[in-house]
């Protein structure tokens, strides 16, 4: 998901674990730097440190800490960024697994619980001794995951103090504890809180008590984490857009329906001649008159839900409409962003599922409306041809403008004879055709 970032490294008990020790203190060229400090141009040490690691690992500069460090080369940026750095991939300063338990609780920008930043599945306080002592007679595999939201996350969604996220990893310990192959009954945990200006994260440690269980896929088993945690971070923003999304969906279905009446209104009224959608709507009359299923969009054949999309595509023009998408599709995009780092890109109303009742809804006026000979549009048109005719004694205007009428309704069966794909569609259409009365190829 693409809000949170999340790693996992392992150490066999016993073993020295990979380093995540702080800068302060520890690493060439990294100075231990106070608040008034941190405006402060970065070191040539530490720029130089991150030019270095950028070599081994290009993949740090898709991060957000470089892009802001990128931006304003500072000390405290500059700093945090090497942390993360060292916590994220560095394996040559090794501490020993006693000593990240150390660096975890106590480092600085750990969130004291107590005496530190430890906590687990009780909400008393943990006793650090007591750890270690598991830790250290403990000889299976021991995990070390991160856990990381940029600040912006972080406070969006509420996780800026160490009691969410313990309520976070308590909430999931079984299904994490089986993502690691570790039976729930025989799961160990601690976490602490980091809170970085530009990432707040959390470290984990677990084990299986009888160090005999625990293995890890990298990318099924980080993937899952990754889902797991970002989905019950992100509950309470996303049902907040679902709910947006909800009342625009509605909008949007009153105004197709709106634009459609009012469409078939002033035709009905004499006040207009056809537009394209009101032929568009006639064609889908004509194409289904014979159908014998339902008359829903799913029954019908895709010629026919053809001209029904084309028609939803007709209605998007609608400036209320194309406003309303303008609005889906930020919506959209906000959902997406929480699981994807892509973009979304926009859909045509015809093509979303959501709204098929649109769909079904034009489908309805088209079956509902009048015969042509009967209808006032096609009336005016014949009228006008016979007064014509009566002035100047010339029957063949009419023709004239009936022809004009046929040719109308051809011109849309040819720009839809394309998608017919079957033999059996071809010729359905062709028996149509004939009994319009228009030109058969």
């Amino acid at each position: 998901m693409g809000i949170l970032v999340y790693k996992s490294h392992y150490v066999r008990g016993g073993a020295k674990v990979k380093n995540y020790a702080s800068y302060i203190g520890t690493r060439p060229g990294v100075v231990k730097i106070m608040e008034d400090r941190k405006n402060e141009a970065a070191t040539t040490n530490q720029n130089a440190y991150i030019e270095s690691f950028l070599k081994a690992q290009p993949e740090i500069e898709k991060s957000e800490l470089y892009q802001i460090y990128l931006k304003d080369q500072t000390l405290g940026n500059a700093s945090e960024l090497i942390s993360y750095i060292e916590e994220t991939y560095e394996e040559d300063q090794v501490t020993g697994i006693e000593g990240y338990l150390e660096y975890m609780a106590t480092r600085p920008g750990a969130v004291k619980v107590g005496t530190n930043g430890l906590f687990t599945d009780e909400d008393d306080l943990v006793n650090m001794d007591e750890v270690k002592r598991h830790l250290e007679n403990n000889k299976g595999i021991i995990f070390t995951p991160i856990v990381s939201l940029t600040r912006e996350d972080a406070e969006t969604f509420g996780y800026t103090t160490p009691k969410k996220w313990q309520n976070l990893i308590k909430a999931h310990r079984n299904e994490i504890a089986e993502l690691y192959r570790i039976d729930p009954e025989n799961f160990e945990w601690y976490g602490a809180f980091h809170n970085e200006p530009n990432h707040p994260h959390i470290h984990l440690l677990f084990f299986s008590k009888d160090g005999k269980q625990g293995w890890q896929n990298p990318d099924y088993t980080f993937e899952k984490m990754k889902r797991l945690l970002s989905t019950d971070i992100i509950r309470p923003y996303r049902e907040q857009i679902y709910s947006q999304k909800s009342d625009l969906r509605l909008n949007i279905k009153q105004t197709a329906e709106a634009t459609i009446q009012e469409t078939i209104s002033k035709i009905e009224q004499k006040n207009e001649c056809p537009d394209q959608m009101y032929r568009m709507m006639y064609l889908l009359k004509e194409a289904m008159k014979d159908n014998k299923g339902k008359l829903q969009y799913g029954y019908l054949p895709k010629s026919q839900k053809l001209i029904v999309d084309n028609i939803v595509n007709e209605l998007e023009k609608d400036p209320d409409i194309s406003e309303f998408m303008k609005q889906w599709d930020a919506l959209q995009n906000n959902l997406q962003t929480l699981y994807r780092e892509d973009c979304y890109q926009h859909v045509p109303l015809s093509q979303i599922k959501e709204f098929t009742s649109i769909k079904n809804m034009i489908i309805q006026e088209a079956v509902n409306l009048p015969d042509q000979q009967e209808d006032p549009v096609f009336d005016t048109l014949n009228q006008s041809s016979q007064e014509y005719s009566h002035s100047h004694k010339h029957t063949s205007v009419f023709r004239h403008f009936a022809g004009i009428a046929r040719r109308m309704m051809n011109d849309y069966y040819n720009g839809y004879k394309q998608h017919l794909k079957t033999k059996e569609e071809l010729e359905q259409e062709r028996e149509r055709k004939l009994a319009l009365g228009l030109k058969v190829d």
